[in-house]
């Protein structure tokens, strides 16, 4: 069985296509691979191949999930849809575009979870 993540990332997508490789390259593959963590990518009804994207990249990797939403939410429902699919006892969240160097908010995390 796999252990209950501690950290929930939800990454509301639209129109993401070309830039959810480099958001996952961020995490870095040794970080994929936790059985801490999850990542969820709400495709907000987008037009391009985000969905299709998103389900390659999940493939292998189980700690990624994948909602696909039929019609335009904005990032707002999207984040509020996505907590129904979530299991972390911390939720961030941040944008299809990597602004954020998620590898940081893992630490911020591990560095949370140690001064409990």
């Amino acid at each position: 069985m796999t252990p209950t993540p501690r950290l929930s990332v939800i990454v509301p997508a639209h129109h993401a296509a070309r830039l959810l490789p480099d958001t996952l390259a961020a995490l870095g593959a040794s970080t994929l691979r936790r059985s801490d963590w999850e990542l969820i990518v709400v495709d907000d009804a987008s037009t391009d191949a985000t969905r299709e994207a998103a389900n390659a990249l999940s493939l292998g990797y189980p700690q990624v999930q994948v909602i696909a939403q039929p019609r335009r939410l904005g990032p707002p429902e999207s984040l509020r849809n996505a907590l129904r699919f979530t299991y972390g006892e911390f939720v961030p969240h941040c944008t299809d575009r990597p602004e954020i160097e998620l590898h940081d908010l893992q630490r911020k995390f591990e560095r949370q979870v140690n001064n409990r």
